[in-house]
């Protein structure tokens, strides 16, 4: 079990100290979550219980 709290972050170029890593989007990289979650048919809160 994990919880993904905040997997990306954007800032404009004159801000970047460090190295691009890839330079992916945050959407980029939502879509490929949201298409991992499909593929293993789950989804997020799909655990969450309020009891």
């Amino acid at each position: 079990n994990f919880v993904l709290e905040r997997f990306a972050g954007e800032v404009p170029p004159r801000f970047l100290v460090g190295p691009g890593w890839g330079l992916i989007r945050n959407d980029q990289i939502l879509n490929k979550f949201e298409k991992r979650l499909e593929e293993l048919d789950t989804w997020q809160g799909r655990l969450f219980n309020t009891e």
